[in-house]
């Protein structure tokens, strides 16, 4: 399993201010956690091994929105990332599950984008904007469809409905080919390959 652990490494690496990665929980999360779906809030979690033995403990901080929020949270992130405590790294040490922020907040019903069952992160630790659309301004807007590894790894775009510009369509691959994900989770609660299905919108004022 240490093929997967790259991606969730690179959380945990920082340079300059430290930032806690924000992890944005989807629908299918909500239900894998049996969290009622309307439910918000936000916890930081943190993942820790108990000395002498091999079980784990997750400790919620920093909580808004309750005790069912906390739990939530504790238990998305044991599904989906616990794993990295069984695997060691090149030095030899046993991974630690990085420190992350879960804020949880129902998508609007007209989000049509579909993440197979990922779970995506702003590693810059920052919510993701509102649609602010200027109903003055000419949108384009490029549908991609992006292949997952089992890490939540983006490893390639293919663009499913043209904005009508080569150049906005290429840029809406680079956008999506650098997001980062929790891993899909197979039956077993393995992590497994998926696929992302969303759009980059481009707003030209003129």
């Amino acid at each position: 399993m240490s093929s997967i652990a790259p991606i969730l490494l690179a959380l945990a690496q920082t340079s300059g201010t430290p930032v806690t990665p924000l992890v944005l929980p989807t629908a299918q999360d909500y239900a894998l956690v049996s969290l009622p779906p309307a439910s918000t809030g936000a916890a930081t979690v943190k993942v820790t091994r108990r000395e002498g033995n091999d079980q784990l403990d997750c400790v919620p901080s920093d909580i808004v929105g309750g005790t069912g929020i906390a739990l939530a949270s504790c238990r998305l992130i044991m599904m989906k990332m616990g794993w990295m405590s069984a695997i060691r790294g090149r030095d030899g040490h046993d991974l630690t599950v990085p420190i992350v922020r879960i804020l949880w907040e129902p998508a609007p019903a007209s989000f049509q984008g579909d993440f197979g069952g990922a779970t995506p992160i702003a590693t810059d630790g920052r919510p993701p904007m509102e649609d602010t659309a200027d109903p003055a301004a000419a949108d384009l807007q490029s549908d991609y469809t992006v292949r997952l590894d089992a890490s939540g790894l983006p490893r390639s775009c293919r663009i499913t409905r043209s904005s009508g510009s080569r150049k906005h369509d290429d840029t809406a691959c680079l956008v999506a080919m650098g997001q980062r994900y929790l891993p899909a989770l197979d039956g077993k609660g393995q992590p497994r390959e998926t696929q992302v299905k969303s759009w980059v919108r481009f707003t030209d004022r003129r």
